[in-house]
């Protein structure tokens, strides 16, 4: 323990972090050690994974029919009929991405998404909203109280 102790990283980390990495690795190990290969699922490796690859479909794969299109950029893809329809206030490009000041039912809220070609006055349907508060965009070097990140803004 002499090693340990006279390191100059351990005495800056602390007994605290060297604790606690014992304590994951101990769990680790014990984990793969109850049932051989524990943490692959019956069903194979690919069983971890919950959301599908962003990457292309392998030569000759297809989709499911009731599968939703993939790839399409934000102005060719439809959200649906139910989707909260918004009208643009202000909008700017910026970091891979397009973010607009939009008016939903009287509220005004921002929202980021692919880039699309947005114009003050259009009105868009959202595709795939996800809600965040105090989300920091360095890109545009500010912080938004409350944004709303979207799959898709579809020309209504």
């Amino acid at each position: 323990m002499k090693l340990l102790s006279a390191a100059p990283w351990f005495r800056h980390l602390g007994f605290g972090v060297f604790t606690l990495a014992s304590t994951l690795l101990f769990a680790a190990c014990a984990d793969a050690a109850d049932g051989g290969d524990a943490a692959v699922p019956a069903d194979g490796p690919s069983a971890l994974h919950d959301t599908p690859s962003a990457g292309p479909l392998p030569e000759g794969a297809q989709l499911p029919p009731d599968h939703p299109p993939i790839g399409i950029p934000g102005d060719a893809a439809d959200p649906g009929a139910d989707a909260t329809v918004a009208t643009v206030l202000e909008t700017m490009d910026s970091g891979g991405y397009t973010y607009a000041k939009l008016e939903i039912g009287g509220d005004e809220v921002w929202a980021a998404g692919p880039p699309t070609s947005l114009a003050e006055g259009d009105r868009v349907a959202l595709g795939g909203v996800m809600g965040m508060e105090n989300f920091s965009a360095p890109s545009l070097g500010r912080t938004f109280d409350r944004i709303l990140f979207v799959s898709t803004f579809a020309p209504r």
